[in-house]
């Protein structure tokens, strides 16, 4: 056999806890207390890593379009949740080739049968720890125009998806396994590969294993083996000495067991791999010092199927990888998938061409789905409903138009519907649709304060305060344009997000039908960012203060997001606000009840901070500190990390 040596036996996967785990002391004794911040960081880093939250700005920033052309190549994408089998929701992307308008199957090389023309590959994404499915967006211009579909998704307690901890491959192989089923049995993939990187690599190949069907694994910076993982992390990054690091050891195991409901030490890609036969690619950067690159090079001599081991001069953890090494492992993919006779004709081959060589092609931007519009075709009776709002001379009307011209025009907000938050306002305005949308309108003089409640259904919802300070609309003559602002809240983030109306042509009818009124959608302006932790079926409190100056939004006393847009030049004005929502099959709506109110004591917008959510819990700052360094250092970015090395490898956490 060639499992790995362990140090202490263990029962067999997924069965109770055995003597070796119980036999550990319950607490840590008096001679280890001042390594508890050791353990408290350690275990913070393997299961409960900073999470990247991100808004639906930043999900729909890349690739705004639901039907879209990339390189030449129609594509779509979609957004979805499944359930995984312990009960957490999975949010998933996936972009996927289709054909070109008339041709009924999907595009391939011509003469390759109307067999091959019915196949469908797409390379599943499997992230690193601490990151999120938006890692795996920088794959779909390398993959797309050659035909192949792309899925991202975030692993249980990453990202915007349920569960709060993570366990770098023990339940996320069987994560994988639920979004690899959903997309053969309901989007019918019948070829499928896997690119993991670092965390997502260890499950890539821990799942390959057992599904001999996958065509093939990309393998980023992967471990062998998480106990030996986290003693070089204790013995090379924190001043930990060797008698110290078994006992720190035995309590970071116990910890997580009783945490996250898994032993680290059933947590070893190297004692998979020797049943496996997928073709694997591994990828290693030479200056890899925390998962070191003996690590590749351990699973690639037990590895039982055909594997390639590639190390990258000049590449550390999380540094960019280089193009000759992302052409490489997408043509081993293509090659794998035997899919060189799927290639679309034309500017596939011409892109799959540069790939072999080594080269990536520049790819072109991004373009909506059919004609190369910078902007959609909006209905005939939409444009008209929205061109009489904005030409009217009431400043609520105009307003309300220039709040939907900005729901139609601006590709992450498309399709929000007014949601009604209170009781009818009186007065409803005489348009289509008016009592829906007097329902969920409110306004009240600058400064405003607009309070209620806010009760989330559905984990997955989104609700958006959206509003205009009106300062003379109605003073301008002809409208030449707006801004308006976003509150984008949902039960695990909040955003601040500016959407710019401009007028571009003086001639509306020379812009085609996607012009309300002449104005275009002219740049979206993210402000803030902020996670929050709302519990679904609870009633919060929330407050929104708008000024001349900025905004800012609370929910339950504590603020969320804010913005300052400068000194301000006095408070005169009505603030409009309208409440918004994205209807999704299966998940409820909302609640939201509002009212307006005079802020007589409005205190000034906080002018914009970076806050990097905090992942840990401990009441002792000098603790929290440690943990957020070792994740920097291990998962952040490299510049901050020389800092957290200096501080780490000072020992200032030790607690005496």
């Amino acid at each position: 056999s060639r499992a790995p040596r362990r140090p202490h036996a263990m029962p067999p996967a997924g069965g109770p806890p055995g003597d070796a785990l119980e036999d550990l002391p319950a607490e840590i004794g008096d001679d280890e207390q001042h390594w508890t911040a050791y353990v408290f960081a350690v275990w913070n880093l393997i299961i409960r890593p900073p999470r990247h939250r991100y808004s639906r700005l930043e999900l729909m920033a890349d690739f705004p379009y639901e039907n879209f052309r990339l390189h030449g190549q129609p594509a779509r994408r979609r957004h979805f949740h499944i359930t995984n089998q312990r009960g957490d929701s999975l949010a998933c992307t996936v972009f996927e080739p289709t054909p070109e308008p008339g041709a009924s199957s999907h595009p391939s090389r011509a003469g390759a049968g109307a067999e091959a023309t019915e196949q469908r590959a797409c390379v599943v994404h499997c992230h690193g720890n601490g990151a999120c499915r938006l890692a795996g967006f920088r794959l779909v211009p390398l993959l797309l125009p050659l035909g192949i579909g792309v899925c991202c998704f975030d692993f249980a307690g990453s990202g915007m998806s349920g569960g709060e901890y993570v366990s770098l491959g023990h339940f996320e192989k069987d994560d994988l396994s639920v979004v690899i089923d959903h997309l053969r049995t309901q989007l019918g993939f019948s070829h499928i590969g896997l690119w993991g990187y670092s965390m997502g690599a260890a499950t890539a190949l821990m799942h390959a294993a057992r599904d001999p069907t996958l065509a093939g694994v990309v393998a980023d910076s992967p471990f062998c083996d998480l106990w030996q993982l986290i003693q070089e992390v204790c013995g090379h990054f924190l001043p930990i000495p060797a008698v110290v690091i078994k006992p720190v050891m035995h309590f970071v195991r116990l910890m997580i067991y009783r945490k996250a409901g898994f032993d680290i030490c059933d947590v070893s890609p190297k004692a998979h791999v020797g049943g496996s036969f997928v073709p694997a690619l591994m990828l290693h950067g030479e200056g890899d010092d925390f998962v070191r690159c003996d690590h590749s090079e351990a699973l690639r001599r037990e590895y039982c199927g055909e594997v390639q081991r590639l190390t990258m001069p000049k590449s550390t953890h999380g540094s960019p990888r280089a193009d000759t090494f992302m052409a490489r492992a997408v043509v081993f993919m293509v090659r794998a998938f035997r899919w060189e006779k799927q290639i679309p004709q034309g500017r596939g081959e011409l892109f799959f061409g540069e790939l072999l060589v080594g080269r990536i092609p520049k790819v072109k931007d991004v373009k909506p789905g059919g004609p190369d519009d910078a902007q959609p075709q909006l209905p005939a009776a939409l444009l008209e409903a929205l061109s009489q709002s904005l030409r009217s001379d009431d400043p609520r009307q105009m307003c309300d138009g220039l709040v939907r011209t900005a729901l139609a025009l601006c590709a992450p907000y498309r399709g929000g519907e007014m949601l009604p938050c209170g009781v009818p306002v009186v007065g409803a305005i005489s348009t289509p649709c008016a009592s829906k949308r007097a329902d969920a309108y409110r306004s009240g003089p600058m400064p405003a304060r607009f309070v209620g409640k806010l009760t989330f259904a559905d984990r997955h919802s989104e609700v958006a305060l959206c509003w205009i300070r009106d300062t003379g609309l109605e003073r301008r003559g002809a409208l030449e344009g707006g801004c308006v602002e976003f509150a984008v809240i949902s039960p695990t983030v909040a955003s601040l997000t500016s959407v710019v109306l401009e007028r571009r042509s003086k001639d509306a009818a020379a812009m085609g039908r996607n012009t309300p009124g002449g104005l275009q959608c002219s740049r979206v302006v993210p402000k803030d960012l902020g996670e929050l932790a709302l519990e679904v079926n609870r009633a919060y409190d929330i407050a929104l203060r708008v000024n001349d100056a900025g905004a800012e939004l609370l929910i339950d006393g504590a603020p969320a997001v804010s913005a300052s847009d400068g000194p301000g030049g006095g408070e005169f004005g009505c603030a409009h606000l309208w409440s918004v929502h994205w209807r999704q099959q299966g998940v409820a709506a909302p609640v939201v009840e509002l009212s307006a109110c005079v802020d007589s004591k409005p205190s000034p917008p906080r002018s914009r901070q970076t806050r990097r959510p905090k992942s840990i819990a401990s009441e002792d700052d000098n603790t929290e500190r440690l943990a957020e360094d070792l994740a920097t250092l291990c998962l952040g970015p490299e510049p901050l990390g020389e800092a957290a090395r200096a501080r780490l490898r000072s020992g200032v956490y030790v607690l005496d």
